[in-house]
């Protein structure tokens, strides 16, 4: 066994080598790599299963690979004892050909090799129906056609499996060899293609969700700085490895689970737990794939990456649900089955009358309901992607349908109906002697640089007012905490510190005089001190968000829904001042969660026909949840297990994107009733065309395959609503 080498990439740092025969054999690659790893233990060194290749992580200096190369090859008479076992069924080539055969259908560009071979086909059949096509066992068409018929074979198998039963593709299955075999190869290569067609347009459209629910939580980054040997490394994030320590910064997005090792970093986690602000994490502290850098700088040492982090387990859930199909799912799986007998049966009367094994068999091939299936399955996943791009996750087709059906909204007021992003509401003297505009200007000379929510806050306010400040020197800020800085005003220098109460504490600064001032458990508060002296406090609060107002309110009564109603566990006064500007058509308030959930029993026992959704973004909304048809969790404010509990995350806006879920589950509804109108009324009349004679039983065939391809378009088109164009611009 001769092993050869190629270079693929040699840099001051990086080399990568690769070795061909290495390829797909991971007993091999494994004992390849400790080797290497004993004999070059200053190196990075990763041997990568799927191409063979070796990276070799060198930021000391180059690296001898003449030598590295002779001791690959030295090591051929062990390999060869080990066994060559294939790659990993997780490997992550997602769009293989062998995942194209197993989601029903040959790759893309074999289909549109193989059309323009049928197009020709055909004109030349026209043209010289006698000598044209040949249709021997050995021919290009027939074994073309055998090629388009295995994965429509091994989906028919894999359907039997799953249910235990025959439906119609088994017996399409049957009815495209039989054609074959009895020399009408051209149909039966015209139904193959046109059955990959129908299942390459599926196929895409759920990949294209796919990708739009993966960029939503990871972006476009894929570079990662890795520490080696104290050296900051770029590399690819697919070359990171369990126990490596990557560095991150301020503004990276986290792409792997791990934990913090050293320094000190605030990290939005909005898109994996809701949490509104952000949280600090320092040594010891987990941190999340799917969540960013605020600000900070840490080294986190990497504990799960790729698929095993929680946050691909979040995305596969969210892909799973895209084989839920929904209850029209069920019904069209229901159809297929039932319409086995039937299909059958007209099968033997077509050839009982005419006399004609070509008209049975495609009497049987027109009446199959793989349309249905197809279409349904496709609706689906473009309304899943279409939510997807706005920030919306829908976890199964069922939501989606039941989305399409609402037409009562019950809504929590903290978080869904009040904003995410805090403002200032007052600003308290605690020393008479300082102004409110002082406070607030001393607070944004130490905080204007201060990369959090309530920094920013404080930034937009003191902008607005067009405060006259003095200058200072020295800040210096505190991550997450607060900041300190000098004002050079008056006849000496002064320490203004600005931040939480804990940093107020830890700084040392006199924070008695609070205990005169009962605390606002609704708002936070950043206090501001002056040589050790507490002056003042900014309360920060969340309103009314952007996105709720009467005209919200009214754009889900225009879509069905007959009543919306608050429920929240907030006091009264907080309530009736937040209800008194907007149209609920009930109001409660003091609720507990389980009270939630018990009205939303008690209103399903009162109106049976109530289609209910509930929408919330705390832990105390899961309850409610449980009872509700459809739940929906703000993401931008949701608790871990609120998301984690919901059929649908509004990641980027609240009531707005709550009404453009019910327009997709709407939309989805509609053209899914399209296209089965399309498919039983397009059929029905082929079928009285073949009868009456005005078409052939090839021509039929044909047709028909058109009618399905024609229902997976209409299935797929996007909706054209305005109002769904509008709320996309606004969140890009």
């Amino acid at each position: 066994m001769r092993l050869t080498h190629i270079i693929r990439q040699a840099k001051a740092y990086r080399t990568r080598i690769q070795f061909p025969l290495l390829r797909g054999r991971p007993a091999w690659c494994d004992h390849i790599e400790k080797i290497l790893v004993s004999s070059y233990p200053e190196m990075g060194i990763d041997v990568r299963v799927r191409t063979g290749s070796i990276v070799l992580t060198h930021p000391q200096g180059s690296v001898n690979l003449k030598q590295l190369a002779a001791l690959v090859r030295s090591q051929a008479h062990v390999l060869e004892t080990l066994a060559p076992a294939s790659v990993s069924s997780d490997s992550s080539c997602f769009f293989s050909e062998n995942h194209s055969i197993s989601q029903g259908h040959l790759p893309g560009k074999i289909l549109a090799a193989s059309g323009l071979y049928l197009a020709w086909l055909t004109v030349g059949h026209v043209l010289f129906p006698a000598t044209f096509l040949a249709s021997g066992v050995f021919s290009l068409p027939f074994v073309l056609t055998l090629g388009l018929a295995w994965p429509i074979q091994k989906k028919a198998v894999e359907n039997v499996k799953a249910t235990g039963k025959a439906d119609m593709s088994l017996i399409s299955t049957g009815l495209l060899y039989i054609s074959l075999f009895t020399g009408h190869v051209l149909p039966a290569l015209a139904v193959a293609w046109m059955y990959n067609v129908s299942a390459w347009m599926e196929a895409r459209v759920k990949n294209h969700a796919r990708r739009l629910v993966r960029d939503m939580f990871t972006g476009r980054q894929t570079q990662v700085f890795v520490l080696v040997d104290g050296v900051e490394v770029s590399m690819d994030i697919d070359r990171v490895k369990e126990g490596d320590v990557l560095v991150l910064h301020q503004g990276q997005a986290i792409l792997v689970d791990g934990t913090v090792v050293k320094g000190r970093i605030l990290v939005n986690e909005a898109a994996m737990t809701g949490e509104s602000f952000p949280v600090v994490k320092t040594g010891g502290d987990k941190v999340l794939a799917g969540t960013f850098v605020e600000d900070g700088q840490a080294h986190v040492r990497v504990e799960k990456i790729g698929e095993h982090t929680r946050m691909a387990a979040i995305i596969r859930l969210i892909e799973a649900g895209e084989e839920d199909h929904g209850q029209m799912g069920k019904t069209s799986l229901k159809i297929s089955q039932a319409m086995v007998p039937v299909s059958l049966t007209l099968g033997g009367l077509a050839l009982l009358l005419t006399g004609s094994p070509v008209m049975a068999m495609t009497f049987m091939m027109v009446t199959c309901p793989c349309a249905l299936r197809l279409s349904t399955s496709t609706a689906v996943s473009v309304a899943i992607s279409n939510a997807a791009s706005r920030g919306i996750l829908i976890k199964g087709g069922s939501h989606v349908e039941t989305a399409g059906k609402v037409n009562l909204v019950v809504l929590d007021k903290t978080g869904t109906i009040t904003s995410p992003v805090p403002r200032i509401t007052g600003v308290e003297r605690l020393d008479k002697r300082y102004k409110e505009d002082t406070i607030l200007g001393f607070a944004f000379l130490v905080l204007k640089t201060w990369n959090h929510p309530l920094g920013r806050a404080i930034v937009r306010k003191a902008e607005q007012a067009s405060l006259d400040v003095p200058a200072c020197s020295d800040r210096k800020l505190f991550t997450a905490r607060g900041g300190v800085a000098t004002i050079l005003s008056g006849v000496s220098p002064r320490k203004v510190f600005a931040g939480t109460l804990d940093f107020m504490v830890h700084q040392k600064v006199d924070v008695s005089r609070l205990q005169k001032f009962p605390a606002n458990e609704e708002q936070s508060s950043v206090y501001v001190a002056v040589d050790g002296h507490l002056i003042g406090c900014i309360h920060v609060s969340h309103v009314i968000r952007n996105d709720v107002s009467p005209d919200s309110l009214k754009k889900l009564r225009t879509l069905g829904v007959s009543s919306i109603v608050l429920l929240t566990g907030d006091t009264e006064q907080g309530t009736k001042k937040t209800a008194g500007l907007l149209p609920f058509d009930e109001v409660r308030w003091a609720m507990s969660p389980e009270e939630k959930a018990q009205w939303i029993e008690s209103c399903r026992s009162s109106c049976p026909h109530a289609v209910i959704a509930m929408a919330g973004d705390g832990i105390n909304d899961t309850p409610a949840f449980s009872r509700a048809d459809v739940s929906f969790a703000v993401g931008e404010t949701g608790e871990d297990i609120t998301l984690e509990y919901a059929d649908v995350v509004l990641q980027k806006g609240g009531v707005d994107a709550l009404v453009h879920t019910l327009e997709i589950g709407q939309h989805a509804l509609r053209v899914m009733k399209e296209s089965y109108a399309i498919t039983i009324g397009a059929n029905s009349l082929t079928l009285a065309l073949m009868i009456s004679g005005v078409i052939s039983p090839v021509a039929g065939a044909l047709v028909h395959n058109l009618i399905t391809g024609a229902a997976v378009l209409n299935a797929a088109k996007k909706d054209k609503n305005k109002n769904l164009s509008d709320f996309k611009r606004r969140k890009t």
